[in-house]
């Protein structure tokens, strides 16, 4: 078979739908999770991060001033973690997220929700030609973004 444009490794037939085989490396991608008050919520939507088939660079987790054990529960289960002193909200918390990446690209995710583990692998071939793109999210009428970050 040959490879699709834009991708890398070998079609393979996938649940009716051809896919790529995952890249062997992670991809420049980090995961930004803000969360306030999520302990209990956090582990399932780690849980889909990991279990990626193209694993993202980095997991970053924002705990936005919790008085819970979000953070905990985040170093535990291997992200990052960046906390505000206090509750800024999840737009600041995202803004602290952008700024600390390291990865080339950005995939927000909620804490409430969850990704299938074909998730990232899917739309990193798609990214070609896009400086940013709105994708739908796995669960329900939620909406994911995935973009460039600017130049520094």
């Amino acid at each position: 078979m040959s490879r699709p444009a834009g991708g890398s490794g070998t079609l393979r037939r996938h649940s009716r739908r051809f896919v790529t085989d995952p890249p062997s490396s992670p991809l420049p991608v980090t995961v930004v999770i803000p969360a306030y008050d999520r302990a209990e919520l956090l582990p399932r939507a780690l849980a889909s991060v990991a279990a990626q088939t193209a694993a993202p660079a980095e997991i970053l987790v924002i705990d936005d001033g919790s008085a819970d054990d979000t953070a905990a529960v985040a170093e535990r289960l291997g992200a990052r973690v960046l906390r505000h002193e206090r509750n800024r909200g999840v737009s600041a918390a995202r803004n602290t997220a952008l700024d600390a990446a390291g990865g080339e690209w950005v995939a927000f995710l909620d804490t409430d929700d969850e990704w299938l583990p074909f998730h990232l692998e899917r739309l990193w071939p798609r990214r070609d030609g896009h400086a940013a793109a709105l994708l739908r999210s796995t669960r329900g009428p939620r909406r994911a973004k995935l973009g460039a970050r600017p130049n520094r």
